[in-house]
């Protein structure tokens, strides 16, 4: 099974929230630059994120992102220390089991 970039995920996002084009979305895009960038659309943007891809952004977050790049890094860094947690979960678990 092949995982699909997170990116993908977000630029597919970014497409259905704010009916934007592929060749639209890049790193340096001001949120604020996006014709239907209000408070809605934030909401639903957080919404959809947190539907896709498992990462929860709340109002502090979401004021501090500026670009589609600050939303890239934040849901990466959010998937990546959740699965580390996880990780280092199951791993207490497994050696639990063995004492």
């Amino acid at each position: 099974m092949t995982s699909v970039p997170v990116e993908t995920i977000l630029r597919q996002i970014f497409r259905d929230v704010f009916l934007l084009k592929d060749t639209e979305i890049f790193s340096s895009l001001y949120l604020t630059d996006i014709e239907t960038w209000d408070s809605l659309g934030r909401l639903s943007l957080a919404v959809a994120i947190e539907e896709e891809l498992g990462c929860k952004i709340d109002n502090d977050d979401a004021t501090q992102m500026k670009t589609f790049g600050d939303v890239l890094s934040l849901v990466e860094g959010r998937r990546f220390n959740k699965s580390a947690f996880l990780n280092s979960e199951n791993l207490t678990r497994e050696n639990s089991k063995h004492e």
